[in-house]
């Protein structure tokens, strides 16, 4: 079924987009003849196998959902398909087709828990390298600095935050909060989450403490060790945006060795 208004195809789009899923739209460009649909018409086809819209039904659009899967698994950016649709072509309808076909590909996503200056700084250079970003605090007026424009903003108490906050396996949480209460409870509460990565702020001592903590708290070593602290690379730093770059430095390497 055809989207019935370009408002539509927007709004599945968009739906798509900030679900973070991977996606390939397809649209038609050229249509000669008598051929299933017209120039304009739209398909889009996810990673997970939906599918909206159409761009004619039969082995036009077979076709094209395979190349849209190709696409996504190469992480491929746009192609063009043309069908000649005739007995020796893709049909017998006596016209001609061309699908352009562009991907649209998840940035990775990083949750940011506290809005300080040092997250401040993060969410600066994080932007700079496309991640989609959250940040998390239960202060609005920290929430509502240039900083943190374009972000994700989440303003609520930390002991609510599972109501609030939902992680998957390519989220990179980040935890920077104004007191060390607030990281402990933060770092209990997603723990035993399915996270990509998990890093605290701080030094070695608040290292010792937060693992004394995590023990009390029935969390086993292998839980543990999969805490940063303190999060970033070790290059000296110190002023907010040193650590900053230092923190984006790690997920930069900490994403490049999965692959």
């Amino acid at each position: 079924m055809d989207f019935k208004d370009f408002e539509e195809f927007i709004s599945v789009a968009q739906r798509l987009f900030y679900e973070g899923k991977e996606f390939v739209v397809c649209t038609v460009i050229e249509s000669k003849g008598s051929s299933p649909q017209k120039a304009g018409s739209r398909m889009i086809i996810t990673s997970d196998g939906e599918s909206f819209g159409t761009v004619g039904g039969g082995i036009v659009e077979s076709d094209t959902i395979e190349k849209a899967n190709s696409m996504i698994k190469k992480k491929e950016s746009v192609y063009v398909l043309h069908f000649e649709l005739n007995e020796s072509g893709k049909g017998v309808c006596g016209g001609s087709m061309s699908i352009f076909l562009e991907g649209f590909y998840s940035r990775r996503r990083v949750v940011i828990f506290g809005a300080g200056h040092v997250s401040e700084a993060v969410c600066d250079v994080l932007k700079r390298l496309n991640y989609r970003i959250s940040v998390f605090d239960n202060r609005n007026e920290r929430l509502d600095l240039p900083a943190f424009e374009g972000t994700d903003k989440i303003c609520a108490e930390y002991s609510e935050l599972d109501k609030y906050v939902a992680v998957s396996h390519d989220t990179d949480i980040l935890v920077m909060t104004p007191n060390h209460e607030y990281d402990f409870l933060v770092v209990k509460k997603l723990l035993r989450e399915n996270f990509g990565s998990l890093g605290l702020l701080g030094s070695k001592r608040k290292k010792a403490e937060l693992v004394g903590f995590l023990k009390k708290e029935g969390f086993s070593e292998e839980e543990i060790s999969k805490v940063r602290v303190p999060v970033g690379l070790e290059i000296g730093s110190r002023t907010p945006y040193e650590i900053a770059v230092s923190i984006a430095a790690e997920l930069i390497r900490m994403r490049s060795d999965k692959k």
